[in-house]
């Protein structure tokens, strides 16, 4: 759990930067371990993460990646 939890800080950090490499492996991080449950085929706790902005930082969805990020923690 540790571990998943400084590799979801250290790829938000990135993204927020805006780096291109972060991103590809965030988005393989939410392939893997999110969308099974918070995706198009099932949408556990009306959350569906692939419909949510990838602006993090002023998209309309950066309050709910926030709650993302603290039910990971």
């Amino acid at each position: 759990m540790m571990r998943c939890d400084r590799l979801v800080r250290s790829l938000m950090a990135l993204l927020l930067i805006g780096n291109v490499q972060a991103a590809e492996s965030f988005e393989a991080f939410l392939d893997t371990y999110c969308l099974k449950c918070h995706g198009p085929e099932k949408e556990k706790g009306e959350l569906r993460l692939d419909r949510l902005s990838r602006a993090f930082k002023q998209g309309l969805d950066a309050h709910r990646w926030r709650e993302v990020l603290e039910v990971i923690n």
